[in-house]
């Protein structure tokens, strides 16, 4: 476990965090660290929490990351990410599946683009999914209705266009 939030550390985080991959608790929250978040973290299978929010950290996620097999928890909220989102590219690489232990996910306020991934809705344990303040446009995909277990989902301050799909409107009330 690292946790060293609030702080004023500076400088890019290391790639090095889990060379030994036993690393499952990364909290660096509300310091002036800037960079990409390294791309070794996309293939550090023993994370289980990761908050990185309050920096400014730019750039994409690393390949694979919101798609570790342990991880229960996300927050980038409030740096300079970017970047679109799509199904996870290697599904076999590190045993994601739609039974993923991904419960909360915060991406508010970053620069992140383009459509709402319906891949979101595979994230079958998902309770939160904050999007707000980001640079998402489009349509709300119907398939957010199969976040069963949501209790809160902010998309707002986004340039999403159209209605809400029935899928999600009946699902709002079961």
């Amino acid at each position: 476990m690292l946790d060293v939030s609030s702080n004023k550390l500076t400088g890019t985080i290391s790639s090095n965090l889990c060379a030994s991959n036993r690393l499952r608790v990364l909290i660096l929250l509300n310091n002036f660290l800037f960079g990409s978040i390294p791309e070794s973290l996309g293939r550090c299978s023993t994370l289980v929490r990761v908050r990185l929010g309050q920096n400014y950290l730019n750039g994409s996620l690393p390949t694979g990351f919101l798609y570790l097999p342990k991880l229960n928890l996300v927050e980038l909220q409030r740096n300079y990410l970017t970047g679109t989102f799509s199904e996870n590219p290697n599904p076999n690489s590190n045993g994601w599946s739609s039974s993923s232990e991904l419960k909360q996910l915060n991406l508010s306020d970053n620069l992140f683009k383009g459509a709402i991934s319906v891949s979101f809705s595979k994230f079958s344990s998902l309770q939160t999914l904050l999007l707000r303040n980001n640079r998402f446009e489009g349509p709300i995909p119907a398939e957010i209705s199969k976040l069963r277990r949501a209790i809160k989902l902010d998309l707002s301050r986004n340039t999403l266009l159209e209605v809400i799909s029935s899928e999600i409107a009946l699902s709002s009330h079961t």
